[in-house]
């Protein structure tokens, strides 16, 4: 909290008389709720015994199953309150698909769920793109779902490689600076391995 906006009050300062006498005040009283039984109340139960409720053995709305999946396709696409349009990224679509998780653990399983860089294999691994996932995307012209999910550069195991998380991060910055130098100086990105390797 800044210092100088709030100003904090004293607290009263009591006598000790006053603070002796509160204390001695409460004595001899006696509580409100002494005799009082608190707890299920004998007279209701036997009221209510043999009496049916009046939703037993029906099925409510919100909690059946059949409910719940109408409900979802109604609030599907462009009948839901959060549609925009369709505009989620086609990378964003991509990289949530069966196929990509199944090209990533193919990769681990090759690479033994070790960090191909460091050795470490009881860490948090990923599967890194030695050529860059958005560069094959813009050689192959890839404008829908189907074009990537046809598309074999984008799948094939000899482009993926583990590496933990710290290592990945490295790479990252790597592929981005060295993609930068080759734009600046006007150099063709087709192998971003060989052009990765020149640091």
């Amino acid at each position: 909290m800044p210092s100088g906006i709030y100003k904090h009050k004293k607290r009263p300062s009591f006598s000790k008389e006053w603070r002796e006498n509160m204390g001695k005040s409460h004595i001899g009283q006696v509580p409100w709720n002494k005799g009082i039984r608190t707890g299920p109340n004998p007279e209701h139960s036997k009221r209510m015994k043999g009496i049916v409720p009046w939703n037993k053995g029906k099925k409510i709305g919100p909690h059946t199953q059949e409910w719940k999946e109408l409900m979802s396709k109604k609030m599907m696409g462009e009948n839901g309150p959060n549609w925009q349009g369709g505009i989620t990224l086609l990378n964003f679509k991509v990289r949530n698909s069966f196929r990509y998780r199944q090209w990533r653990s193919d990769i681990f399983e090759r690479d033994n769920y070790t960090c191909q860089e460091c050795g470490k294999n009881k860490c948090w691994i990923e599967a890194h793109h030695i050529k860059m996932f958005s560069i094959i995307m813009k050689e192959n012209n890839i404008k829908s779902f189907d074009d990537a999910i046809t598309c074999e550069e984008l799948w094939n195991l000899n482009n993926g490689i583990t590496l933990c998380k710290e290592c990945h991060r490295i790479e990252n910055k790597k592929q981005m600076i060295n993609n930068k130098n080759a734009i600046k100086n006007g150099v063709a990105i087709t192998d971003i391995k060989s052009i990765n390797s020149v640091e």
